[in-house]
């Protein structure tokens, strides 16, 4: 084997060993947008506990398309 193959070989090694898993699927990201302070925050607390029961349920069953669910929340 030359040189040159040999360097290609390797570089091909790495970037496939590189690489994320073939099965693997970024999660869904789901936007949350809620009132954690004012007059609305008492609210937040049980609000955000139903979101998080519901996420926990549904990734439970293997998410969306085999995809996990992410809350993103600010």
């Amino acid at each position: 084997m030359s040189e040159r193959a040999f360097i290609a070989s390797l570089a091909v090694l790495l970037v496939a060993a590189a690489a994320p898993e073939a099965g693997a699927q970024a999660p869904i990201k789901i936007g949350e947008i809620n009132s954690f302070s004012g007059i609305g925050a008492p609210f937040t607390g049980p609000y955000r506990q139903a979101v998080e029961m519901a996420v926990e349920e549904v990734n439970a069953r293997g998410g969306v398309l085999g995809r996990r669910i992410e809350v993103v929340s600010g």
